[in-house]
Order: C-alpha cells, then sequence, then structure tokens
C-alpha cells in the first residue's frame, strides 16, 4: 500500500472538490429529515467500538450529506471515491480515530442545518485533510532505498508537489 500514497492523495483532492460542492448544496437543499438522517449517523460513528462499525457509520454519514445535495451524479462520485479509498486502506490494522471524527461530522452537521455551505465546505475540507493525514501516518512515506521509492513513497512516480 505504500506505493499507493500518491493514489490516495489523487482519491482525496477528488474527494474535497467533490464533497465541498455536496456540503454547499445539503446547506441550501437539506430537510428536517436529512438532518435527522446526518446526526443519527454521526451519534452511530460516536459509539461505535470496531473497525467495521466506525466504517460503517462514516459511510452513513457522508451517504446521508450526499443524500441532502440532492444530486445522485454527485452522491456516486463520493460513493465511488471512498470505495476506492477505503476498500485497501481497511485491509490495514489501524485505530479509528472515532472522537476527531464525530466531532468533524458534528461541525459540518452544524453548518449543514444553520444553512451556512461555505462553512459547511471549510468544515468538510478540514475534515479530509485529517483524513489525509491519518492515511500518511498509517502509510510511512519515508524514503526506501531498497524498492527506488521517492519521498512520496511512489516508486517511479515524481512528488507531484506533495510533502
Amino acid at each position: 500500500l505504500r506505493a499507493s500514497i500518491g493514489e490516495f492523495d489523487d482519491v482525496l483532492d477528488f474527494r474535497i472538490g467533490v464533497e465541498r460542492q455536496v456540503a454547499v448544496l445539503a446547506a441550501a437543499r437539506r430537510t428536517d429529515d436529512d438532518l435527522t438522517a446526518l446526526r443519527a449517523a454521526v451519534d452511530e460513528l460516536a459509539a461505535a467500538t470496531s473497525l467495521s462499525a466506525y466504517r460503517a457509520a462514516d459511510a452513513a454519514f457522508h451517504r446521508a450529506l450526499s443524500n441532502a445535495a440532492r444530486n445522485d451524479l454527485l452522491a456516486d462520485a463520493v460513493f465511488r471515491a471512498r470505495a476506492a479509498l477505503f476498500f485497501p486502506v481497511d485491509l490495514l490494522d489501524y485505530e479509528p480515530t472515532v472522537a476527531q471524527t464525530a466531532r468533524e461530522h458534528e461541525t459540518i452537521v452544524r453548518a449543514i442545518e444553520r444553512g451556512d455551505g461555505a462553512s459547511a465546505a471549510r468544515a468538510v475540507s478540514t475534515h479530509l485533510e485529517h483524513t489525509r493525514s491519518k492515511l500518511h501516518s498509517m502509510l510511512d512515506t519515508d524514503t526506501d532505498t531498497d524498492t527506488n521509492t521517492t519521498s512520496t513513497g511512489i516508486a517511479g512516480r515524481p512528488g507531484k508537489g506533495r510533502t
């Protein structure tokens, strides 16, 4: 997986672009039922005691967020990008950051509840950048002289401006 950090960064860049727009639309289009689904997903995540429960609650949150945007193409893009990112990552043994993720999701929900799309978009960016940091910490990105990888951990691939 170390060799995939560049691809993961590409997926996260894509997710940030797409999910920022999802958050803006959700803030403008959400219903009370959408808020109920978002809050239920936050509560479910906060109570998660296993990686599978955490991942299910996280997926429920992002699905509810996408549903609130009322755009099937964006919802599909979020689903596909999340699958591309987490299918390989979930093969790793790691402790999810339940409390931090629940706080970040709650911040997104509060902005959507207020109808504040700009704040919701910023909160989504912060959340996904924390996901990026967590991923980088899980996948050692130091130079590996045995496999000719760059400082980004990508074999034979330029760093694309990443540090």
